[in-house]
């Protein structure tokens, strides 16, 4: 096998490793901004109806509205909520209010898409929030996050929500090692054609 085979056959291999993902959760909004690159930092504040380009947010319950400056919403046992994204991200957060309803279930997230492919976060979004900052920060891009009810006691989390950010994601090291390989493999086309 000559060195030209074992550099292909060497990324191919890493290529097909897989991510594991590693995620930090933040409870305050200014760690959370300290942990991903400022730049890459979109902001909904939800004062129209109209979401960042890119954003979707499909929930399976009625209640579900955009209306006085936040998002509203409801998850149960039976009804969840799905942020899906134009661009892979590697950080998702927003300040959480889960006191409308009383102390509910809380709500438990779970990072989809990526490398991650349904990741979901041992910590959960507490059913005593009254508007503080809950946020992740994750090694490996994701492209959605699925709400569901956690398991903190009630029936259901009727909860608002406010200042969703979301941190567009950097390409992984995976990503950095085939464009390297790619660029030697270039390097060494050309300088084989200049030998001959």
């Amino acid at each position: 096998m000559n060195f030209k085979s074992m550099l292909l056959a060497s990324t191919l291999a890493v290529a097909s490793l897989p991510a594991l993902a590693s995620v930090t959760v933040y409870t305050d909004k200014t760690a959370w901004l300290s942990a991903v690159s400022a730049s890459s930092v979109l902001t909904e504040n939800f004062n129209d109806s109209v979401l960042l380009n890119g954003l979707t947010i499909v929930s399976t319950d009625p209640s579900f509205g955009i209306y006085g400056g936040m998002l509203h919403d409801r998850v149960t046992s039976e009804a969840s909520t799905l942020f899906t994204y134009k661009s892979l991200l590697n950080g998702f957060g927003g300040e959480f209010d889960l006191s409308p309803g009383g102390p509910g279930l809380g709500i438990e997230l779970t990072l989809v898409g990526g490398s991650t492919l349904n990741y979901t976060i041992p910590s959960q979004v507490p059913n005593s929030s009254t508007g503080q900052f809950f946020g992740v920060v994750s090694t490996t891009s994701f492209a959605a996050t699925l709400f569901n009810a956690g398991n903190q006691g009630g029936v259901a989390e009727t909860y608002a929500m406010d200042n969703l950010v979301l941190a567009t994601a950097v390409p992984e090291p995976e990503t950095y090692a085939m464009l390297l390989a790619g660029l030697c493999l270039v390097g060494l086309a050309r300088r084989k054609a200049k030998a001959a």
